[in-house]
């Protein structure tokens, strides 16, 4: 589902898979003067024992500096319960809805109050 290039009008991601499709290896960008930084690196695995996919993710200049991702798929959404860390950190909820040729991103609140979102098509 996720596994790709994407890319929205000022970031993109990139999902990959690692060793043995075991891993899923993610690199977001954002545009700066019209040049792709790179702003974030991470990964998700299956972990056995929370029996949930667990993600990391370490950002810098965005005033986040470590995501902890929960994720479930839940039909064409992969939702993630997110603890974030740095000036900007808290626990929300993201979402990303798929369809045939994107997805819509979305930050919650744990209330379900939406603080950002975006659009993201893939690149082929």
């Amino acid at each position: 589902l996720v596994v790709g290039r994407w890319e929205s009008d000022d970031s993109r991601h990139e999902f990959a898979w690692g060793v043995g499709n075991q891993v899923i290896k993610s690199t977001s960008d954002a545009l700066d003067a019209g040049a792709w930084v790179v702003v974030s690196e991470g990964w998700w695995h299956w972990d056995p024992t929370e029996k949930t996919v667990r993600g990391t993710t370490v950002a810098v200049g965005m005033g986040i500096d470590l995501f902890e991702h929960r994720s479930r798929v839940d039909g064409n959404e992969i939702v993630h319960d997110l603890v974030s860390h740095g000036d900007f950190g808290g626990a929300y909820v993201e979402r990303w809805t798929f369809d045939a040729d994107g997805y819509l991103w979305a930050l919650e609140e744990q209330d379900g109050q939406r603080v950002m979102g975006g659009a993201y098509r893939r690149l082929r």
